[in-house]
């Protein structure tokens, strides 16, 4: 029963990172190309994290579909609108973060910081906004 328990915790543990505070002690724990090494990796968690969301809401809205809560129609509508909007979002935020760094006038290992630290605020905002719509939905 305990490990049951300890299982079921998992996924509300992995939803409660708080990529833009890691990525802040990457930066307090590692040199310059250290930090941005640590910084990307948190970044590739970033996106799995919301990619695995993503596929949940998919899921969600399958779900609903099979309950007749919603059409084909919608459904279709929401599954295209949401991967849309997904790979939208990617050229989005990287662009931002692009000017966060031209902005910034960072160079170097600097300029890496800046552009990873964005994308994991980015990232934690898209992340924030996704839950939400999975607690919404349920």
């Amino acid at each position: 029963m305990r490990r049951a328990l300890l299982l079921l915790a998992l996924p509300a543990l992995a939803m409660a990172r708080d990529f833009p505070a890691e990525g802040e002690e990457c930066i307090a724990a590692n040199s310059g190309a250290g930090s941005v090494q640590c910084l990307t990796e948190l970044y590739y968690q970033s996106n799995h994290e919301l990619r695995r969301l993503e596929d949940r809401l998919v899921a969600q809205s399958a779900q609903r579909l099979r309950d007749d809560r919603i059409t084909r129609t919608h459904h279709e509508q929401a599954v295209s609108s949401l991967r849309d909007a997904a790979r939208r979002y990617a050229k989005y935020s990287e662009r931002q973060c692009d000017f966060e760094v031209g902005y910034s006038g960072a160079a170097a290992s600097g300029a890496q910081q800046v552009f990873y630290r964005c994308l994991l605020r980015l990232n934690q905002g898209r992340r924030d906004y996704l839950l939400a719509a999975l607690k919404d939905s349920d």
